[in-house]
């Protein structure tokens, strides 16, 4: 594959980089708003960091978009402006389609894909490791999507091609199994708490029930992986978990996130009446 330039040092761009050369691609180097993020990054990657955004345009066949989405759009605006035409665009928003971000790209005479790992890279040093693990889609040109099909292909990498039009389902999805299932565990760590446990001491306690039973759900599925008072229509437990909250806010966040759990409970025994269970958590 011809040489790939960077545009954005952050955690995404110096994980995926990381990787390409381990994979034995070839880069030209990284340009960023900060220099010294481009430097650290061109350093791990034994590439080059650029000060000018032209250098790097003009060196590269193949230019990454690793910026954060809402500079997205900004960032085209100013490769618009500079010799282009012939290259080659990768960005990496989840949410985002190349229809979204370079709708004109034809006058300019640039493909482009959408290459999203989904994965939770969380550091620069080392992500890139694992990041082989992840399933990674792709939108866009087709030309682009067959060359990247290709290359994951053949360094048996996982891929699903997606509908540019269904980005932001395909990240939304993306986001309830990874940020949302934060914000359900914070909550119960919080009750946890309010019992007597500190915040080590919670996970510790919580660690076991978490891990089997999500691996329950990637066994089985959330339906067959379902348990609990709510499947079973215990009316009375779920009162009480009402009752002992101490704010509007528990109530509420437990009732939404129970009604939720009542349709799944209604798919799974479809043979029992959860009217009553719904309308106890609607009321709240």
């Amino acid at each position: 594959m011809a040489n790939i330039g960077f545009i954005g040092a952050g955690k995404v761009g110096t994980t995926l980089a990381k990787r390409f050369v381990y994979q034995g691609l070839s880069l030209t180097g990284f340009f960023s708003r900060s220099f010294a993020s481009a430097v650290f990054a061109s350093k791990v990657t034994l590439s080059k960091a650029y000060e000018d955004l032209k250098d790097l345009v003009e060196d590269s066949d193949i230019l990454f978009l690793t910026v954060p989405d809402d500079c997205l759009k900004e960032t085209v605006e100013k490769l618009t402006h500079l010799p282009i035409s012939g290259k080659k665009l990768v960005h990496t928003s989840g949410v985002y389609s190349v229809d979204d971000i370079f709708p004109n790209r034809e006058d300019f005479q640039v493909q482009a894909v959408g290459l999203h790992p989904l994965f939770p890279i969380s550091d620069k040093e080392k992500v890139w490791e694992t990041i082989h693990k992840a399933t990674f889609t792709l939108e866009g040109d087709k030309g682009l999507v067959a060359l990247f099909s290709e290359l994951l292909d053949s360094w048996h990498f996982t891929y699903k091609v997606i509908s540019p039009s269904l980005k932001s389902k395909y990240h939304a999805a993306a986001s309830i199994s990874s940020n949302l299932y934060c914000a359900l565990v914070d909550e119960s760590l919080s009750l946890m708490q309010q019992c007597g446990f500190d915040e080590k001491e919670a996970l510790m306690a919580l660690k076991p029930l978490m891990m089997a039973n999500l691996e329950n759900i990637l066994e089985k599925g959330p339906k067959l992986a379902l348990t609990g008072p709510i499947e079973r229509n215990d009316i009375c437990t779920v009162k009480r978990h009402l009752q002992a909250m101490k704010t509007d806010f528990e109530r509420h966040y437990y009732a939404q996130s129970a009604l939720a759990v009542v349709s799944l409970a209604q798919k799974k025994h479809p043979q029992n009446n959860y009217s009553l269970m719904q309308q106890i958590l609607k009321d709240i």
